[in-house]
């Protein structure tokens, strides 16, 4: 793990703050790559998590903000600044611009380090950021020694970084975790001279680091049982970890653990005129592939779509004998054709889903890129 500790020349004047910082590059000096700057230093982008001490200075916010830009995640220490004696000293015009600041360099923080249970408590009144940890500073408090209190840190630094995982996961990664899932789903797919050379030349490549990103993001986008699938018929062992037992914040993303709905129309469809319109058909497949689509389309707009149910309609798609034509007039009718259309392209481009098993011609356009980064969130 590399740790960039920034703390800006106003911070470092302050004596307790200075034997803060030199506490924790001593205790972690052999427990991660661990290095100090009150200015950014050029090989910024190589650190896995940046810890800012203070929320008073301009730089150290554009660092957080360039930071989050940069998918690096960081831990934010006030230090002191948000208490309210010490925003009351300044005028009114600086105090409301240095709370905009503030407010800004706080929400975007991955986390907040807070080192008491009263700055904690204040912080929590304020609602910039549900992600907080109280640590104590061992420097000015006797709750903790400086061991203890270097050592939640680092926790605290590996439980940002899990929490993050989506955006550590690379170009790589991202085709990694297709091709496994590509696997997974049908097993067609290994005996694909195409697909089986670029399984070789990417899969080996992959870190414990990568693993452990991959495995995170699998498990919230509950296709880790499909990616164990894809591992054994590539015949790969790669690091397994236990991901329940990983400490992290709270997803942004909250899905029901269940398959794709194929039965029962979204509930603002229940009464609509799709409804009557997918009650007409006779086949049931179509029926079933319709009222797919539509639920995907509901959880794609309420952001509740996890890349399980893309995989679904894809087993859907290839494994079930329906009426290809019958399913054409039918999205046409219920005026989703141009959505379907985009969910193939993906299916086509992500999972590999051949032009044989297209019901409709794939649309690709900017509407898919956007429909694919939701879809996929990488």
């Amino acid at each position: 793990m590399k740790i960039l500790l920034y703390m800006p020349s106003y911070i470092e004047k302050r004596n307790a703050n200075q034997a803060l910082a030199s506490v924790l590059l001593r205790c972690l000096d052999r427990k991660a790559e661990i290095s100090a700057a009150s200015k950014l230093p050029s090989e910024w982008l190589t650190y896995d998590v940046i810890h800012v001490f203070g929320c008073n200075e301009i730089r150290g916010s554009r660092l957080v903000r360039k930071a989050k830009h940069e998918r690096i995640p960081t831990i934010l220490s006030p230090l002191g600044d948000l208490q309210p004696w010490n925003r009351s000293k300044h005028g009114i015009k600086r105090v409301c611009l240095t709370s905009i600041l503030q407010r800004q360099m706080t929400t975007d923080a991955s986390a907040v380090h807070l080192c008491s249970v009263w700055e904690l408590q204040h912080f929590e009144q304020l609602r910039w950021n549900p992600h907080t940890q109280l640590i104590p500073n061992a420097v000015v408090s006797s709750l903790v020694n400086e061991d203890q209190m270097a050592n939640a840190m680092l926790k605290l630094y590996q439980k940002v970084i899990d929490s993050n995982a989506y955006a550590q996961i690379r170009t790589m990664q991202r085709r990694a975790i297709l091709l496994l899932l590509q696997a997974g789903i049908d097993a067609e797919k290994t005996n694909d001279p195409v697909y089986k050379a670029e399984t070789d030349h990417i899969i080996p490549t992959l870190t414990a680091t990568d693993w452990r990103n991959i495995r995170l993001y699998a498990y919230d986008e509950q296709i880790l049982d499909l990616i164990e699938i894809g591992l054994k018929r590539i015949q790969f062992n790669a690091p397994n970890i236990v991901v329940e037992e990983i400490e992290r914040f709270p997803s942004i993303y909250h899905y029901e653990k269940k398959h794709l709905e194929s039965k029962t129309l979204p509930d603002h469809c229940q009464k609509a005129r799709n409804c009557r319109i997918i009650e007409a058909s006779e086949d049931s497949n179509v029926r079933e592939l319709a009222t797919m689509v539509l639920h995907i389309k509901d959880e794609v707009r309420r952001h509740t779509m996890p890349l399980l149910h893309l995989a679904d309609l894809y087993t859907k798609l290839k494994f079930s004998d329906y009426d290809e034509d019958g399913f054409s007039d039918l999205i046409i009718q219920m005026g989703i054709d141009a959505f379907t259309a985009r969910l193939i392209s993906i299916l086509e481009v992500e999972l590999g889903l051949t032009e044989g098993f297209h019901p409709i011609e794939a649309r690709r356009d900017n509407e898919t890129k956007r429909l694919t980064r939701n879809i996929i969130k990488l």
